[in-house]
């Protein structure tokens, strides 16, 4: 039930990632840095903001109980958006309260399955799936584990073939999947812990500026284009697939959704030719240029900080053009105009201008960042205005 990838791609981290690495080992390595040795002379608010909530997880674990009235004293350009770590730091002090708690009630009697000790029940909602927070005593790392049963009739999130596939595939941007094995009568599946946030939570804080959704969603573009170079692709790609760790680095979970298709169909470069394709090539088309469509809705959330329902992510995961969507400037006018041509490109589908394959998207996406020409062409007013002209009944 094993399959390893040799693949090992690591893009580079940019300068606000290592720094916050570097914030972070120092801490762990009881330095005490301070933040204004690493925010420099410009002070950038979202390298702040990070460098912020890293202090307050640390600090919390230590067992302190800083206010952030604290940090207003000390930045006062970020008081706004002390407002929305507020939340954060309310629900960081809860889990960890919660896990002292259940790490008290069980440090006497840990459970232990084979070479993972689990030490917290994270979920258990579902009578015949249960997920733990584990620890790995051979490989020293925290997992997630997950305990199925074997007469469980799996469904989307518990499909275990899908997991077999992407066994031993080491992406930064896609869950590790570390093993997958039958301890009784229960199926055992271990992944990376991610210690974080849900996307979807991110967006609903309103915590994205500009750049960083760009730069998630660069990220997230790679992980997918590794995904589709090896024959899989997302039944349906929504915002519940992502998840944030701390660093603010994504990461594509929910891997019980993939599809794995026989045709290489990674870029659709030549849509009309391989449309002719039989069932087979024409359900790949249909699955690739459907996560790239539902990236594209994934982008829109992100700058506007508005949620789509279940519908239109239906939509965009069948591989149809989405049009429902208001343009991002008309909703927040301080996003980028570059970073709204990207977006609308990515929503038109690749048999209609849109982005023809996840690397496309992901090379746009870093081009913007750093400050370069892009592919994507902006839409004009008046281009618009004739648009729905043309749409409309004679």
């Amino acid at each position: 039930m094993r399959s390893v990838v040799t693949d090992n791609p690591a893009p580079e981290e940019n300068a606000q990632t290592r720094l916050c690495s570097d914030f972070e080992n120092r801490i762990r390595e009881g330095r005490q840095p301070r933040i204004e040795d690493f925010i420099g002379q410009d002070r950038d608010s979202l390298l702040l903001a990070r460098l912020l909530m890293i202090e307050l997880r640390y600090r919390y674990l230590q067992g302190e109980d800083p206010s952030l009235s604290e940090y207003a004293g000390r930045f006062p350009e970020i008081a706004g958006l002390l407002k929305r770590i507020s939340r954060y730091s309310s629900e960081l002090k809860r889990n960890i309260k919660k896990a002292r708690e259940v790490h008290r009630d069980r440090q006497n009697r840990i459970v232990r399955i084979g070479q993972y000790d689990l030490l917290a029940e994270v979920e258990s909602n579902r009578e015949n799936v249960t997920v733990w927070r584990g620890w790995d005593r051979e490989q020293k790392r925290a997992v997630a584990v997950r305990l199925i049963s074997s007469d469980y009739q799996a469904s989307s999130s518990e499909n275990l073939e899908c997991y077999e596939w992407v066994l031993g595939f080491r992406h930064p941007h896609i869950l590790k999947v570390y093993d997958l094995t039958l301890h009784g009568e229960e199926n055992l599946l271990a992944t990376e812990y991610i210690d974080g946030m849900s996307l979807k939570s991110a967006v609903e804080y309103g915590i994205f500026e500009a750049y960083q959704a760009a730069k998630v969603c660069e990220q997230l573009a790679d992980g997918l284009h590794f995904l589709h170079e090896r024959g899989l692709a997302f039944a349906r790609l929504g915002i519940s697939n992502v998840q944030l760790d701390v660093r603010g680095q994504a990461k594509l979970v929910d891997l019980g959704s993939l599809t794995k298709f026989k045709t290489p169909c990674f870029d659709l470069e030549a849509f009309p030719t391989r449309s002719r394709w039989g069932s087979q090539g024409g359900d790949a088309i249909r699955l690739v240029q459907g996560n790239l469509i539902s990236l594209g809705v994934l982008l829109h959330q992100m700058v506007t900080g508005n949620l789509v329902g279940d519908a239109l992510e239906l939509h965009a995961a069948a591989g149809k053009r989405v049009e429902a969507l208001r343009p991002p400037r008309s909703l927040q006018s301080r996003i980028p105009f570059d970073l709204e041509a990207i977006c609308l490109k990515a929503l038109r589908g690749a048999d209609n201008g849109g982005y023809t394959s996840g690397q496309a998207m992901a090379d746009d996406l870093r081009r913007f960042r750093n400050a370069l020409p892009i592919s994507a062409k902006r839409i004009s007013p008046f281009f618009r205005i004739w648009k729905r002209l043309t749409l409309l009944p004679n």
